[in-house]
């Protein structure tokens, strides 16, 4: 089971259907993951007990219902379809990847997949087209299928370094080296990507691993060091709100708040952003709360911010009192890069509409599967969860969000003008 769903997760990376004629039009990843779903089904492991669980099969349903009661009854079990498919990877992932070595394994396809889209960015840059047949976009590197946006690419490489510091702070010396190397090349994929969302992340995800590694002094001094190059050389300088593409960004988010205020209990139904304004959210948090209202927003903001306390907990996990501190270093090397991937998606997923990635039900399950991997390691009297908030707090923990996205893009619009 473990290795067919790693195998479903390089497929759905890598994405050799779209560009390989032999592939194309198979329905490699739907058999593959009819394959993996089946079998989990048989494995001893659960995820029901994880907390994000009834947020997410909440979210699954209500999310699609939106779009029928924004008028479209029709696309009701398209957008079910969907959602349930990305879903479905919060299931493998809290399933297939919980100990240290299995997770070693999925760190591992994620940097080399990482490595992989990098050299297909500089065959781009080089000679104008990579070996998918896909063209630079505005001098931007992109990769195909869900990555054939420069910006999620960039997220995607952002997430494998992460997972490649946990490979590093784990490898004898010839592995240090083959995955300084690696790390670098992901840099350069970044670089490459001209995102500014990734790079941003990308010095929080360094600044974050080298502070607790080596102390805030040298993560401070590093990062001191290699702002001012990126300044120069990447469109990092420009991330103010009198920017052209940072203004079009508030342009949509406050479009969004508009969506959210016509109907703020099912707003303008799943998918439906673009209907009402030329650009997508360009916001994790803004597109399923002008979509899906109060109705979806709260079962999906409440799966977000749970996997994000419950990854502020591994990467807390061997502090005094925890069940992390009767693990060995390399256990809980392996939750910190967990948590270390959740940051990555997250400030990435700041910039872009990725709310119902792949990637974010992914993520999700690493998190809840991890934690489950961390009880078991601790052995008896560990605590089953971490102490999360009830849905009580979830709601009106909802209700200051969209109050707050709504202040915030009228301070933005002050700042812009």
């Amino acid at each position: 089971m473990y290795w067919v769903i790693l195998g479903y997760v390089a497929l759905l990376i890598l994405r050799p259907q779209e560009y390989v004629p032999a592939l194309q039009g198979v329905p490699i990843l739907f058999v593959w993951l009819a394959l993996a779903l089946l079998l989990c089904a048989f494995s001893a492991r659960r995820v029901s007990s994880a907390p994000q669980f009834p947020y997410l099969v909440a979210f699954c349903i209500l999310g699609p219902l939106t779009v029928g009661l924004a008028g479209w009854w029709g696309g009701v079990p398209i957008a079910f379809q969907g959602l349930a498919t990305a879903g479905s990877l919060f299931v493998l992932a809290a399933i297939a990847f919980r100990s240290r070595i299995e997770l070693r394994g999925l760190f591992i396809v994620l940097v080399a997949a990482g490595v992989v889209m990098t050299l297909h960015g500089h065959l781009q840059v080089r000679d104008g087209v990579g070996w998918t047949g896909l063209p630079l976009i505005n001098q931007r590197i992109t990769y195909a299928g869900i990555f054939n946006d420069p910006n999620d690419l960039g997220q995607l490489l952002v997430i494998g370094m992460a997972a490649s510091i946990c490979l590093f702070n784990t490898a004898n010396r010839l592995g240090k080296l083959v995955i300084a190397a690696a790390f670098a090349s992901l840099a350069y994929g970044i670089v490459l990507t001209d995102s500014r969302g990734a790079l941003l992340a990308a010095l929080i995800v360094v600044l974050c691993a080298l502070a607790h590694r080596y102390g805030r002094i040298v993560a401070t001094t590093a990062i001191t060091l290699a702002v001012p190059g990126l300044l120069v050389t990447t469109r990092l300088a420009a991330l103010t709100p009198k920017e052209e593409s940072a203004g079009d960004r508030i342009d949509a988010w406050y479009a969004g708040i508009q969506m959210w205020l016509s109907n703020p209990l099912w707003g303008v139904g799943m998918g439906g952003f673009t209907d009402h304004h030329h650009l997508t959210a360009h916001n994790m948090v803004m597109l399923p709360m002008a979509e899906t209202g109060l109705l979806g927003f709260v079962p999906w903001l409440g799966f977000v911010m749970l996997t994000g306390l419950m990854a502020l907990h591994l990467w807390l996990q061997d502090r005094e009192g925890r069940p992390g501190e009767a693990l060995d270093e390399l256990e809980n090397e392996a939750s910190r890069s967990v948590a270390l991937i959740a940051l990555a998606f997250a400030v990435t997923g700041f910039f872009l509409s990725r709310s119902y990635s792949p990637l974010l039900f992914l993520i999700g399950g690493l998190v809840a599967g991890r934690q489950v991997g961390v009880l078991d390691a601790a052995g008896k009297g560990a605590v089953p969860w971490p102490s999360l908030p009830s849905f009580p707090v979830v709601f009106m923990a909802t209700a200051a969000t969209m109050v707050g996205l709504w202040q915030l893009v009228k301070l933005l619009i002050w700042w812009g003008a």
